[in-house]
């Protein structure tokens, strides 16, 4: 034997400023790029993991725009490098060409992206850092569902909230992967906090903010979000369950959603964005 390396073992690499971006494709699961991936894959609820999965290149380039170093970026065969995406990518990042089948094997039944990065996780979130902004605080209690949380993430962001806070929502990294993609990116843009109930309690006492929530028999209109000037916290709670007894004690009003009778219910992530859409408005 040579002693020379198996070319399987060797990361088939190219960098933005090649001609040809992934001239060759990685083949095998066991190679040391895909494993690393599979890695991130399976201990994506562990806080020491430090690298993330960003799918798609709307994501990534928010992700690059909002500081996240990227560590490497995936792509099948199928799909060429966008143009604006090449143009913002640091050029010292390695691009892998991934066949579909090893895609396939790494994702298992997880959505299976054609373009995906790994980047560096930034720091958590704390109740804290919210204390000093502009702009209301979204409290999702209950909210289990990535698809809403994400969609009220982007909603917040649309209507220049503070930050998201979520509470008993299963999730146990801000930077989960279904949370990005549904978010459009926008977790990087704007604070997402993981909370205990007691936790947010005792910082909105600290704070002073009043939290409010809203029902189908509150007494007040939606309409009147409006007039209140000071921050508020929005609490909102799953659709089927509402938000707890807990939380819902330390509710210093209630704002009537009115709709048809006949339906029961609004999904949340409407919910939230027909009050923050009230609060731009207030006088």
């Amino acid at each position: 034997m040579s002693g020379q390396p198996h070319h399987e073992d060797l990361p088939p690499v190219s960098t933005v400023g090649d001609d040809l971006v992934g001239a060759d494709t990685l083949i095998s699961s066991r190679h040391p790029a895909i494993r690393r991936v599979a890695d991130v894959l399976r201990n994506a609820g562990d806080e020491r993991q430090r690298l993330i999965i960003v799918d798609d290149s709307e994501n990534i380039l928010a992700a690059i725009q909002n500081k996240l170093r990227i560590d490497s970026l995936y792509l099948t065969p199928d799909h060429a490098l966008p143009h604006e995406l090449r143009r913002s990518l640091p050029t010292d990042v390695p691009i892998h060409t991934v066949s579909p089948d090893v895609a396939k094997t790494v994702f298992k039944t997880e959505k299976r992206p054609r373009l995906f990065a790994l980047a560096h996780r930034p720091s958590p979130k704390k109740l804290h850092e919210l204390s000093n902004t502009q702009g209301d605080i979204v409290v999702l209690d209950g909210v289990r569902l990535a698809g809403n949380v994400g969609a009220i993430v982007r909603t917040a962001r649309a209507f220049d909230a503070a930050g998201v806070v979520l509470v008993d929502s299963g999730i146990v990294n801000s930077m989960d992967r279904r949370l990005v993609r549904a978010s459009r990116g926008a977790v990087f843009t704007l604070p997402i906090v993981l909370a205990k109930a007691e936790e947010l309690i005792g910082f909105l006492q600290d704070t002073g903010l009043l939290m409010i929530s809203m029902s189908a028999h509150a007494g007040l209109a939606l309409s009147e979000l409006r007039t209140l000037q000071q921050r508020v916290a929005i609490l909102l709670g799953s659709e089927k369950r509402g938000s707890s007894l807990y939380l819902e004690d330390h509710v210093t009003e209630r704002y009537r959603v009115r709709t048809n009778p006949q339906i029961e219910s609004l999904n949340v992530s409407v919910a939230a964005a027909l009050a923050l859409y009230e609060r731009q408005k207030r006088e």
